[in-house]
């Protein structure tokens, strides 16, 4: 008989666990940040502030954040809140020009621990620091978040509910996770 007639088994492989449900979701926070230098040609670059150059530096420094919010929740993978640089757009194209203006845009994913509030709080701290140290401006947007919901306890009844209705015909131990994202398109 097929895995040996057990219903937890399909062909020669066994299910010992069965992700059942995800009950928590991190918030999908969309900035777009503006760095303002100052444009100029290529040839006299003493007489121009880089905005690309500030802002690939600016990038790096986006690290931190990470440092800000280190909460591990095990219900997701990655466990920790994420903050993604994701797109840039483009306001030249000629080679001779130094930038004046860079824009890019950072998708953060944040645990529940952490109300959205706070990142866009600490995000703009880094910002006017950073800004500060390097002589540019930079400024940021909101362009979208995902209602923050609140995570169902793992003994909500909903939860043992589901968790018995897997259990006991399969004969596994359900697991719960959580969200992490919305889409990839």
């Amino acid at each position: 008989s097929v895995g040996g007639g057990r219903p937890e088994c399909l062909y020669e492989f066994c299910i010992q666990t069965v992700r059942v449900g995800q009950i928590a979701e991190k918030t999908d926070l969309w900035f777009r940040l503006t760095v303002n230098g100052k444009e100029g040609h290529a040839g006299s670059p003493h007489e121009a502030t880089n905005a690309l150059v500030a802002g690939a530096a600016f990038i790096r420094e986006l690290s931190r954040l990470s440092d800000s919010f280190p909460a591990r929740n095990s219900l997701f993978a990655p466990p920790e809140s994420t903050f993604s640089p994701t797109l840039v757009e483009n306001y030249s194209r000629a080679t001779n020009h130094i930038p004046g203006k860079f824009v890019f845009y950072l998708d953060a994913r944040v645990l529940p621990e952490y109300p959205p509030e706070s990142i866009e709080k600490a995000l703009q701290q880094l910002a006017d620091d950073f800004a500060r140290r390097e002589g540019v401006t930079i400024s940021l947007e909101l362009t979208e978040q995902t209602p923050q919901a609140p995570q169902t306890p793992q003994d909500a009844p909903v939860s043992r509910a589901l968790s018995t209705a897997v259990r006991e015909p399969l004969k596994v131990e359900p697991q719960f996770d959580g969200m992490g994202g919305v889409t990839m398109a």
